[in-house]
């Protein structure tokens, strides 16, 4: 968009200089010129639908269950303080306020897509981001008045509220409306990177089967590392610490995951304890402690544990 925006910008064409379809050709030639925007979007676009459909089924699930729990509340409240009004008020209010956000969640997800997960600036986000949110509460609410109205008309014989009273509640519903927003933007967001970050570790394992080298990412490095200089790796909370021949990485991801790796790739590494995976091909020595557990020497001259409980794995 700001590419494009600039480019349309450099041929310096004002509406009081061109017609409309000018203007149009223009923004189509300057979209073309700049495709490298519209392909990144694309791509953005198509990331996991199943992700994105299950995030969709599970936020209606999450609004249904709200519309429910505040329709029993405010009838319990009713009854409480003895207000003569009857039930299907208050689920045509709730299930109304809540359900027709359904309605905007696209608009959401687009958002996610396409400004928190793009590599534009934060003005231009938080620009875009305030327009959305204008735009999804608009849907949301304008659809809530409609349905409240079309029902209260037909059943009850009367609307919902009064004009004035809507035009204060639009000011109320937009309040809440921004909360909401937050919330369902950073689902979507948090949705689409457990997408992308499956599908990555997806397609390293179709890389890496039968390769005899796996494929690790560390920051936004891409490192080929043969299976055959493999040593071995230490679990450091979320990261591995990977010895090899060659040299040392430190990744993000768990011994569990590279060992799958490390044996789609042809390799048979072992796990000698619950914090090391080791290549038995590098193993020295293995001399116990004395006290049920083992210490491993390795190619190098570096020293591991090894568990008494995997001892079958490097004895």
């Amino acid at each position: 968009m700001g590419r494009t925006a600039a480019g349309w910008g450099e041929r310096q064409v004002s509406l009081s200089q061109s017609c409309f379809p000018n203007l149009l050709v223009g923004y189509i030639i300057a979209a073309m010129e700049n495709n490298n925007d519209t392909n990144g979007t694309i791509e953005r676009e198509q990331t996991d639908y199943g992700a994105v459909l299950r995030t969709y089924l599970v936020s209606a699930a999450l609004l249904s269950l709200l519309g429910i729990m505040l329709a029993l509340s405010e009838i319990t409240d009713a009854a409480r303080t003895g207000a003569d009004l009857p039930s299907g008020r208050f689920w045509v209010n709730e299930m109304s306020g809540t359900l027709t956000w359904l309605l905007a969640l696209p608009l959401v997800n687009h958002l996610a897509a396409n400004t928190l997960l793009k590599d534009i600036g934060w003005p231009q986000k938080v620009m875009r981001l305030a327009i959305g949110l204008v735009l999804c509460s608009a849907v949301h609410i304008t659809a809530m008045m409609v349905i409240r109205y079309g029902i209260y008309t037909h059943i009850w014989g009367q609307p919902a509220m009064s004009l004035p009273d809507y035009s204060g509640g639009i000011l109320y519903e937009f309040r809440k409306d921004i909360v909401a927003f937050t919330v369902f933007l950073l689902i979507f967001t948090g949705s689409r990177l457990l997408a992308e970050q499956h599908a990555a570790l997806s397609e390293a394992a179709r890389r890496n089967a039968g390769a005899g080298r796996i494929m690790l990412k560390s920051g936004g490095t891409s490192i080929w590392l043969n299976c055959a200089n493999f040593i071995s790796a230490e679990a450091a909370g979320n990261y591995v610490n990977i010895s090899a021949e060659g040299g040392d990485y430190f990744v993000r991801m768990t011994l569990s995951q590279l060992a799958k790796d490390l044996s789609d790739a042809g390799d048979a590494p072992t796990r000698c304890h619950r914090s090391w995976l080791i290549s038995p091909s590098h193993i020295e020595q293995v001399r116990p402690t004395g006290d049920g557990d083992y210490v491993i020497t390795l190619k190098g001259g570096a020293s591991v544990p090894g568990s008494r409980r995997l001892k079958a794995s490097f004895l």
